[in-house]
């Protein structure tokens, strides 16, 4: 013979239906005030004085009281249970609806006590979502000929599948808002990093940089996933924030992934993101946050062989899972891989995927040394000196000799070394201080550790390649006619101090032109 069902009638209808507007009616952020009001709404519709409901806390690894009515403070915080312990953990470990008399009942909030003279027995109830059981409803109620033991039960049972339904829709909601807001994140580019992305690492005259430039130009019209390999410091990132900014993607997010900041058994989780469970939180994968841009992995050689596999699938499918799900995920996301090492001898070792190295080097740009393209040396300097000069609110030149030295310095780790040695300069030096180089001797000694660069004559007023002093000389003729051949305005429009602006004009032999008769020189 089945079980017979309870039927539920208008007065058990129009508690659930008054739950429901709890949740209709709140935002979905608030969880705690909510389940305060579905306890509230037990208690005016149903007579239930003493209610709580307790949540899995992943952090402590166990059941943790949320909301709770008709309990005071410090029994409510004595209110947490580990699976299987007393009703509230065996309903949670068994996923089903418990009864139990007053003997039954462990006590830890100590309630009992305190209502001895009410005749009262425990009821819960799982909190379940379609997939797993996330907490547990808990009510003190008497059985009456109305409410028998198991009518209580179903409908307690029912509610807590509603509790359980509307706060699986609420993580649903919370991961979309994350992801939003990272995805907000990524397109958040300053003015400042889109000039700095324009300019540096393409800076130079040199026949490397203008080769590299056309290349880029070709790449204005494709997608392609791409390479981007060169020694340490060379601009492989800022080269390809520059593609994206000229890409069809520039408007969409933009994020860098460098593996050497993230430990290895985390890199698959920040790449492919984490479906979230009992212990661990949800985190989207960078793909999601990415969604229509372009992802730039630093150093990809770091990658793990699995992880590796799991990046080619990606890159010929386009999808990928999180991990802990085994639902595949769509993402429109442009990969611009960059790397210090030689991958094609780390795939001749066995170290790198050949396949994953064949559909990123389909295209790829080795960026030359600074040693490689020394003529660009001094523009480089001007640029970054213009820099830190404006961030620090001074006016900081270097002698002829110290660009001579820089030019010929070795710098291992190329433009970011040279970065950092003119930050350093500035940052040391008066507001319209001449760095000459016992200053550079004095503030950065360990460029000199090489005896031979300390021994080396310092070749004073070094000349700039004749195509650089061509195009320096046009713009500064361009800046004088522009301003009327007002010195002072021209040298402000080019960044010049006058001084420097003078020394130019003579080395230059550019004639002032005069007006009404007089000469603008000043």
């Amino acid at each position: 013979m089945g079980k017979k069902r309870t039927i539920l009638r208008t007065k058990e209808l129009k508690l659930i239906g008054e739950i429901l507007k709890v949740f209709s009616s709140s935002p979905h952020r608030d969880i705690e005030r909510i389940c305060d009001k579905v306890l509230k709404v037990l208690y005016s519709f149903w007579n239930v004085e003493h209610s709580f409901i307790a949540l899995y806390d992943a952090k402590i690894g166990e059941l943790k009281v949320i909301a709770g009515f008709g309990f005071f403070p410090k029994e409510l915080e004595r209110a947490i249970y580990s699976k299987g312990e007393g009703i509230t953990g065996k309903t949670f470990q068994l996923s089903i609806p418990l009864f139990a008399t007053e003997d039954e009942l462990i006590n830890k909030t100590g309630l009992i006590k305190r209502i001895q003279h009410k005749e009262l027995k425990f009821f819960t109830a799982p909190i379940r979502t379609a997939e797993e059981t996330i907490g547990v409803l808990g009510i003190f109620k008497e059985p009456t000929k109305e409410y028998s033991v198991e009518k209580i039960l179903e409908i307690l049972s029912i509610i807590g599948l509603i509790i359980g339904n509307f706060l699986y829709i609420y993580e649903k909601f919370e991961r979309e808002r994350i992801i939003s807001e990272k995805r907000k994140e990524a397109l958040l580019i300053t003015p400042y990093e889109d000039k700095e992305i324009s300019q540096l690492g393409l800076i130079g005259v040199s026949e490397k940089i203008e080769n590299l430039k056309e290349l880029i130009k070709h790449l204005k019209e494709t997608e392609i996933d791409l390479l981007i390999s060169g020694e340490p410091g060379t601009g492989k990132t800022i080269v390809a924030k520059a593609i994206h900014k000229i890409s069809q993607r520039k408007d969409k997010p933009l994020k860098v992934l460098d593996l050497r900041n993230i430990p290895k058994k985390f890199i698959e989780i920040e790449l492919f993101g984490f479906e979230g469970n009992k212990k661990q939180p949800f985190k989207p994968s960078i793909f999601e946050l990415v969604e229509g841009g372009t992802l730039i992995i630093k150093q990809i050689h770091l990658l793990e062989p699995e992880t590796q596999q799991k990046l080619l699938r990606f890159l010929k499918t386009r999808t990928f899972e999180r991990i802990g799900s085994e639902e595949p995920l769509k993402a429109n996301v442009r990969i611009i891989a960059t790397s210090s090492e030689k991958l094609n001898e780390l795939v001749e070792r066995g170290e790198f995927l050949k396949e994953l190295y064949d559909i990123l080097s389909l295209v790829e740009i080795t960026l030359p040394s600074l040693k490689e393209r020394k003529e660009d040396i001094p523009i480089i300097v001007n640029h970054i000196l213009k820099k830190y000069n404006k961030k620090y609110g001074k006016n900081v030149e270097f002698s002829e000799e110290v660009i001579s030295f820089l030019t010929n310095a070795e710098l291992k780790e190329n433009i970011k070394e040279l970065d950092r040695i003119i930050h350093r300069l500035v940052l040391l030096s008066s507001p319209n201080k001449k760095v000459e180089i016992k200053d550079l001797k004095l503030f950065y000694p360990e460029i000199f550790k090489n005896k031979e660069i300390e021994n080396r004559v310092i070749i004073p007023n070094l000349e700039l390649p004749k195509k650089l002093e061509e195009e320096e000389k046009e713009k500064i003729i361009w800046a004088l006619e522009q301003t009327n051949y007002i010195k002072s305005q021209a040298a402000k429009l080019l960044g010049y101090t006058l001084r420097q602006l003078d020394y130019r004009i003579k080395k230059y032999g550019i004639q002032i032109k005069r007006k009404y008769g007089e000469d603008k020189r000043k």
